[in-house]
């Protein structure tokens, strides 16, 4: 793995397609609530890269990839940053952020890839005067929840679904 995340282009967006599909299959694999269930991978691939390109040509979005020794990449993340759009949050400087999407490859899992990538999320978001950055966790998922902690995080919301 490299030991530092590089920030995607637009041009590059479809190099991480499957780290979507396999983080896509790991949220699929977890209980869902009565009457929800993931969307099919091309629909909600097609969505999210639509999203995301068109954040980073606002500039309000940045996607930092991890790569293995051959260059293929191995982990993502996605930041957005919000400029005063969370009503309910009070910030020094009103600028959130969010980490709004990260997957490392089960392969690449507990090599550091997604220490780099939140390290990586989160220097973005200081270069904008944006803090704290909020990151949602599917249900379930136990290991992405000790990984967060590991890292100081702590529960500020919760989300629930009614069927």
């Amino acid at each position: 793995m490299s030991a530092a995340a590089e920030q995607l282009s637009d041009a590059q967006l479809d190099e991480v397609q499957p780290l979507w599909a396999e983080l896509l299959a790991h949220h699929s694999a977890l209980p869902w609530p009565p009457g929800m269930r993931p969307r099919p991978l091309e629909a909600s691939w097609a969505d999210r890269r639509e999203r995301y390109a068109r954040g980073m040509a606002e500039g309000t979005a940045a996607l930092f990839v991890v790569r293995d020794d051959a260059g293929r990449p191995t982990g993502f993340a996605a930041v957005v940053l919000h400029d005063g759009e969370r009503p309910l949050l009070q910030s020094e400087t009103e600028r959130v952020g969010e980490l709004d999407t990260i997957v490392v490859s089960e392969a690449a899992r507990g090599s550091g890839a997604g220490t780099v990538l939140v390290s990586a999320a989160r220097a973005w978001l200081r270069e904008r005067d944006a803090a704290p950055m909020l990151i949602s966790v599917r249900a379930h998922n136990d290991a992405a929840l000790a990984f967060y902690a590991g890292l100081g995080a702590t529960q500020a919301f919760v989300t629930l679904a009614l069927p």
